[in-house]
């Protein structure tokens, strides 16, 4: 098969545009988020004098932001770590001047161009059941499982 002049030029520009948007992966369709400022708060997994803490006192909050830089939008569907026998999405709400932490059932969307901040007072991941005492610069590994972007690790800081 013999191509003209224009037409392989045409099919070398083509070849070349589409080889420019791989390597510089400047191509970004559907989500694409990113973790920022991970850390959870200091906790004793079993306090002093307990043999055995209760499933109250073996707790601890992570807060973080999301932002999604992407061109759809995503959701956080579950969270997971091997720090705490539970890992759950919550969010405070106040009712009748009681402040009550809520699992969040249905995720928690993240739209695109969106920054969704995890924080005290709002949004937060509640670890229950801790299984080691979590100490001021140590370090554990919390895995955010989102309906789109599947499994992304990120690295949190334990603070006071």
């Amino acid at each position: 098969m013999r191509f003209s002049l224009p037409s392989r030029l045409m099919l070398l520009l083509s070849w070349s545009v589409a080889l420019a948007g791989c390597v510089t992966g400047q191509i970004v369709s559907g989500p694409s988020i990113v973790v920022e400022g991970a850390w959870a708060r200091a906790a004793d997994a079993r306090p002093a004098g307990d043999s055995a803490p209760s499933q109250a006192q073996a707790m601890s909050a992570v807060y973080l932001t999301l932002r999604n830089d992407g061109t759809a939008s995503d959701r956080l569907v579950a969270v997971e770590t091997d720090v705490a026998k539970a890992a759950e999405l919550h969010q405070t709400q106040v009712v009748d001047g009681v402040a009550r932490m809520v699992p969040v059932t249905n995720g928690l969307t993240v739209e695109p161009g969106q920054r969704v901040e995890l924080a005290p007072g709002g949004y937060h991941i509640m670890l229950m059941g801790l299984r080691r005492s979590l100490r001021p610069g140590d370090a554990f590994t919390l895995t955010l499982v989102f309906e789109q972007s599947g499994r992304l690790s990120v690295e949190v800081e334990v603070r006071q």
